[in-house]
């Protein structure tokens, strides 16, 4: 099976979810301490528009609409893992695991992720999309 069509399957199932919810519903508490279900789907839009502008270099920026944000994202990366040369794409992101310092992970758009440093702590607070940093492995 194609890595790329459980990601659209995830991605589609994850949108139904985040359509449903009402504003309420996005300012109520997550197991993420700090973060309410609105910080949580901007985190995920945050992933999608940095694997965009990894693989295509568009850049694009958050609104103030966390499910139209979902969607179009994710559209976006769809369309842009379409392509076969996204399946050998490698590149580097921040990790953030239980406690301590930000780690390195490196992932490889084929199936597999690993993380070369130690545990590190989930961010205070969301981090903006706009101030993530993402590279490229060489």
């Amino acid at each position: 099976m194609d890595i790329r069509d459980l990601d659209r399957r995830a991605i589609e199932s994850t949108g139904a979810v985040i359509d449903e919810l009402t504003e309420d519903q996005l300012d109520l508490p997550t197991p993420c301490a700090k973060w309410v279900v609105r910080d949580v789907i901007a985190h995920m839009v945050g992933n999608n528009h940095g694997l965009v502008t990894k693989l295509t270099g568009e850049e694009r920026q958050p609104t103030d609409d966390v499910r139209r944000d979902y969607r179009t994202s994710a559209a976006a990366l769809s369309t842009a893992l379409a392509s076969d040369d996204a399946l050998a794409h490698k590149f580097d992101f921040p990790c953030w695991a239980a406690r301590s310092t930000p780690k390195r992970c490196s992932r490889s758009t084929s199936t597999t992720s690993s993380c070369t440093a130690g545990t590190s702590p989930a961010p205070s607070a969301p981090t903006s999309p706009s101030t993530r940093t993402w590279s490229t492995s060489p």
